[in-house]
């Protein structure tokens, strides 16, 4: 599997589809030696929302906003995780007492997996290496724990009474259970499959969610109609948040900064600003939302709406819905496919044919996380096209990039700067890369061959 180059992203908010797309988007590209240089591809993700009333998952082309699919599943399916490679949706069928597992490349069902008879399964979450699924068991008031691998159960933990959602840290360390009739929460170990800590919050406690640092657990209190925050390092209730009418479901956008709750009965999202813990915004949707995700890139918040039939997408930037999809049934869960996987890119020098016309000077703004600059593209240096390297595949080959030379305008000096650089070449060795000016900014293409 490939590994991507990591760094320390900004936090800034992201633009709206349309708009990103139709903009000049591009990136400093850093080139090797190899010239080689994995960058994500350009599909968008997709939504899997189930509808119990038809046994089915509808599955929502995230591009285009429209259902593409519907996978049939076990009866009454409520809520649904995505391994971390985006390759299987498990999707818990309440009433046949059983987990779907769905094969996103196919969309058909490869497995069905049985929990105990009457144990009414209903939340799941997935470990971070995708090596586990954790189920709740609402009437049995426990936990099973499916090997992802074998796809069969290998542990049973048993929790608090009438068990609902679960939320496993970024680490995979622990997994927060939301026990509904006992107004706890249960932290458990996953190296030993044991409680290691019961944390009270109030009143019926449904949903649950982790920020991605790990260091706070967002509880939706179904009946006090408010949010207990944890502390996961004390695993002690730190802020209580006022929200909307019943709250039922919650999640963190991937950069920590809101915590976005669905109130089933106000049929509205509150949206909290986890630095300070009060709700900033509150957003209509549909009839009885019961659940939501958020996009990758935390641009869009897809909300499953019961009684209304349909997914409310609402835009982060402006905390207003931008679209709705209708699903012919009653939404209850969702979940979303992560981002893309990362192809290798091979460079090669391309200067401006004799007979092409030559690209005149362009001033364009470039931000990122280091700071913005008035940039001067001028003339194409490379061309890189989407390569298979020792025979890992190649995730879009239609993505293209052209790489023209830049000069400074106007911003302030770029100060160099180390970074440590983490890739599937980091085995031979620590890479260490010193930073210097940008020189070279590559933009999205299409290419075809020509002939003069």
């Amino acid at each position: 599997m490939k590994k991507p180059a990591t760094f320390r992203a900004a936090r800034k908010r992201p633009r709206a589809r349309n708009v990103r797309k139709g903009l000049l988007g591009g990136a400093i590209a850093l080139f090797l030696a190899l010239a080689l240089a994995p960058l994500a591809a350009e599909a968008e993700p997709f939504a899997y929302v189930t509808t119990p009333y038809t046994n089915s998952v509808s599955v929502i082309d995230t591009a285009t906003n429209t259902v593409v699919t519907t996978v049939p599943v076990g009866a009454g399916p409520h809520r649904v995780a995505i391994t971390p490679d985006g390759a299987f949706a498990y999707v818990t069928n309440h009433y046949s007492h059983n987990v779907s597992v769905i094969d996103t490349a196919t969309n058909t069902v490869v497995t069905t997996i049985p929990v105990a008879v009457g144990s009414y399964p209903l939340g799941v979450a997935i470990t971070p290496d995708g090596a586990s699924a954790y189920v709740t068991n609402t009437v049995f008031d426990n936990i099973s724990v499916i090997d992802t691998a074998t796809n069969t159960v290998v542990a049973t933990i048993e929790v608090g009474f009438n068990p609902r959602r679960v939320a496993i840290t970024p680490d995979g360390a622990f997994a927060y259970v939301t026990n509904y009739g006992s107004d706890n929460v249960s932290v458990i170990d996953t190296a030993t499959k044991t409680v290691d800590d019961t944390i009270p919050v109030e009143n019926g406690p449904i949903g649950v969610a982790v920020t991605p640092d790990g260091a706070f657990a967002y509880v939706a209190n179904y009946f006090s109609h408010n949010v207990s925050v944890i502390d996961t390092a004390a695993n002690t209730v730190v802020a209580t948040v006022a929200v909307g009418s019943y709250p039922i479901a919650l999640a963190i956008t991937p950069d920590g900064a809101f915590a976005y709750v669905v109130n089933s009965v106000s049929h509205n999202v509150s949206v909290i600003d986890t630095a300070a813990n009060t709700v900033v915004a509150t957003v209509a949707v549909g009839s009885y939302p019961k659940g939501l995700a958020i996009t990758p890139d935390g641009a869009f918040v897809y909300v499953a709406n019961d009684v209304s039939r349909n997914v409310s997408v609402i835009y982060t930037v402006t905390n207003n819905v931008v679209d709705t999809v209708p699903v012919g049934s009653m939404a209850i869960g969702v979940a979303i496919t992560p981002a893309p996987g990362l192809d290798h890119f091979q460079c090669y020098e391309a200067p401006t044919s004799g007979w092409a016309q030559k690209l005149p000077p362009i001033d364009v703004w470039l931000s990122d996380q280091f700071g913005d600059t008035l940039k001067t593209v001028s003339k194409p240096k490379f061309l890189c096209v989407p390569v298979d390297k020792n025979g890992e595949g190649i995730g879009d080959p239609e993505s293209h990039l052209t790489c023209y030379e830049i000069k400074e305008v106007e911003g302030d000096p770029f100060e160099p700067v180390d970074v440590l650089v983490e890739n599937q070449f980091s085995e031979f060795g620590e890479q260490i890369l010193t930073l210097k000016k940008a020189k070279i900014l590559c933009v999205p293409s299409t290419k075809e061959v020509v002939t003069p």
